[in-house]
């Protein structure tokens, strides 16, 4: 289970804001924060959503540094 400082740091090294990983996933910004502070429990669709969105950008990292 994703604890909100996991997902935090990965939005961190997405390097997005909270409005953005919000708008990609078709949430609000209070949504993200409340994750993120542990006040609301992160439901396994958005975890699963996380790393995969993680995976691509490791993907495309790893493609701009070739």
């Amino acid at each position: 289970e994703m604890e909100g400082k996991e997902l935090k740091r990965e939005r961190l090294w997405m390097d997005l804001k909270q409005e953005d990983l919000a708008k990609i996933l078709e949430l609000t910004p209070a949504t993200i924060s409340r994750y993120e502070n542990g006040a609301q429990a992160i439901p396994k669709t958005i975890e699963y959503s996380i790393k995969y969105l993680r995976q691509e950008f490791d993907r495309k990292e790893s493609s701009n540094q070739q």
